[in-house]
């Protein structure tokens, strides 16, 4: 039987062929589309976008806050504010989902320009709407009129207000023959706070203290005089820990291998890390001392002897840091001290260990300079980090007593853990005798 010619029919050799080159065509159509599509903005045209509508203007410190009706335009992306501060154009954007944008940064309380754009997805900005602030005095400058700087034990101790919680550089210069000489510099955000700058002789000063913001805004320098109180660091080499029943056992950090506990109340040799003077890393040989034992629980104290009577003005902690290298993993976390007190006797029962014959010098806790007080070394800001270095400063309360023997309660740690740990203790004062 004859079979009859069929033109439009195909092998399938000849289908799978043609569908590959189909696949192909199309691939190379969609892929030069997209390339495009990539490329460009969806919905890409070069049409201007309708105005913004300004509702209302809030003058703040330093700022104003710029309330906005975004138009039903379809093209509209964002809302853009320009304004300029010291001769820098300075641009902030604002949501299409919002209704308000904040403008900071401005260095003086006194009129300002600034245009408000719609801005499409391509780019093209709508016609300006000019309006005009009228910052309040920026926070720089209401720090500089809160600042009071007066003597206390070995320096001078700055106090100061920023209720808008700023972050700020406050500079502490000293008056010398060319001119200022910095002294301190303290970065801090905190609402309320005070520094200290230690270490000054019994002797006149002139004192100046500059408040800075982040756009580098700086206050006049306001100048102080005054004459720091005479102080002298406990000597290291006459103190001594006691052994008081009722105290800590204790044992070393890194000194040794494996960790071993001491007799209760120890010896000097035993603690000599915690009055050395050294507090930086690397520690030889061993960096810190660990306060705890196989049932302790807070609260739990230890008691030494300074060697003779001091009228204490404050007293320096250095938490645990690393051994080899200087660490924050440690900071405001795990046996960090949070919680203490202090304890002042001249006449101890170093036989019974009783509280009878010792005063309560204070109740102490540790503070951080950024304000956070939830635990956990990861919340820790580089004002922080600086504790590791310069130590917790804690002063003691005015007209204080003369005392020989020191015992340190703790009551609780950043972490909640029951033991601690310290690296280095000072103190400070004047001999009583």
């Amino acid at each position: 039987m004859k079979t009859l010619y069929k033109p439009n029919s195909l092998t399938p050799m000849q289908i799978t062929v043609a569908r590959y080159v189909i696949f192909l065509l199309l691939a190379m159509v969609l892929f030069r589309c997209g390339e495009a599509d990539l490329n460009d903005p969806i919905g890409i045209n070069n049409a201007v976008p309708q105005k913004v509508a300004v509702t209302n203007v809030k003058n703040v410190s330093g700022g104003a806050i710029v309330g906005y009706k975004v138009p039903s335009d379809n093209n509209i992306a964002y809302i853009e504010a320009v304004y300029t501060i010291k001769g820098q154009e300075i641009k902030k954007k604002g949501s299409f989902y919002t209704n308000s944008l904040e403008l900071d940064g401005f260095p003086e309380s006194k009129e300002y320009t600034v245009n408000l754009y719609s801005v499409s997805a391509s780019e093209v900005r709508s016609e300006p709407v000019a309006i005009t602030v009228f910052p309040e005095a920026p926070p720089y400058q209401v720090v500089s009129t809160t600042l009071a700087v007066e003597s206390t034990w070995g320096g001078v101790k700055v106090t100061y207000s920023n209720p808008m919680g700023a972050s700020l550089r406050l500079t502490f210069l000293e008056s010398v023959a060319k001119g200022w000489d910095e002294k301190e510099t303290v970065y801090t955000s905190l609402k309320t706070g005070s520094f200290y700058v230690r270490g000054l002789d019994n002797r006149g000063y002139t004192f100046g203290v500059v408040t800075r913001d982040r756009w580098e805004n700086y206050s006049d320098t306001i100048r102080f005089n005054v004459t720091p109180r005479y102080e002298e660091q406990a000597d290291f080499s006459k103190i001594s820990v006691v052994a008081m029943p009722g105290d800590l056992y204790h044992t070393e950090g890194q000194a040794k291998s494996t960790y071993s506990y001491s007799t209760q109340g120890g010896a000097k040799n035993g603690f000599a890390p915690l009055f050395d003077g050294d507090y930086l890393p690397p520690f030889t040989p061993a960096d810190y001392i660990y306060f705890m034992n196989t049932t302790t629980t807070l609260p739990q104290s230890f008691t030494f002897d300074l060697g003779q009577k001091y009228i204490l003005s404050r007293f320096v902690f250095w938490t645990r840091s690393g051994k080899t290298a200087v660490s924050n993993n440690y900071l405001f976390d795990d046996a960090h001290v949070r919680y203490f007190e202090l304890w002042g006797s001249n006449d101890p029962n170093f036989q019974t260990g009783s509280w009878d014959a010792w005063t309560k010098i204070g109740d102490f806790e540790s503070v951080r300079p950024s304000g956070v007080t939830t635990p956990g070394a990861s919340y820790n800001t580089e004002e922080d980090k600086v504790l590791l270095t310069k130590g917790e400063s804690f002063d003691m309360p005015e007209e204080i007593e003369a005392y020989r023997y020191i015992r340190y309660k703790v009551n609780e740690t950043w972490s909640g853990k029951q033991w601690w740990v310290a690296s280095e203790l000072q103190f400070y004062g004047a001999k009583a005798d």
